[in-house]
């Protein structure tokens, strides 16, 4: 379990204060098998510390499911993408401070239509490594 869990009694960690990508790349959270849950849960993604993203990068945390632990798509069929945070090259800084919510989200059990594994893609157009984060899966939301 996390190191920091934010109160929460979570029953998976996706990162535990993850280091960001240092280079403008995606780099991915621990894949959590939900195949046993029942109903709800939810994700919460923490900054383990503060995070400043400068205006003309990007900074984007997605949630992926797949069916085997190795191939991941889209949270829903139709290739959308589920962002816990989407922030553009276009869009102004971005700073969140230390142990602040950066994102959360129920996830319906029905939603992942025989995907039972979730993870989390950090996405970044520049070195973020100074920043970190905690991201859990908590019961229902």
């Amino acid at each position: 379990m996390a190191t920091n869990n934010h109160g929460h009694n979570p029953i998976g960690t996706f990162s535990d204060a993850a280091d960001l990508p240092s280079s403008a790349t995606t780099e991915y959270s621990t894949a959590i098998n939900i195949a046993d849950l029942g109903g709800q849960a939810g994700i919460v993604v923490y900054a383990n510390s503060a995070i400043t993203v400068t205006t003309g990068n990007l900074f984007n945390i997605e949630i992926e499911k797949s069916a085997d632990g190795a191939t991941y798509v889209s949270l829903f069929d139709d290739d959308s993408h589920v962002y816990l945070t989407h922030k553009t090259t276009a869009d102004d800084e971005l700073a969140i401070l230390a142990n602040a919510v950066i994102g959360k989200v129920g996830i319906a059990k029905d939603t992942m239509n025989g995907y039972p594994y979730i993870r989390l893609a950090y996405t970044v157009g520049a070195d973020q490594s100074a920043g970190a984060v905690d991201a859990l899966l908590i019961g229902n939301m």
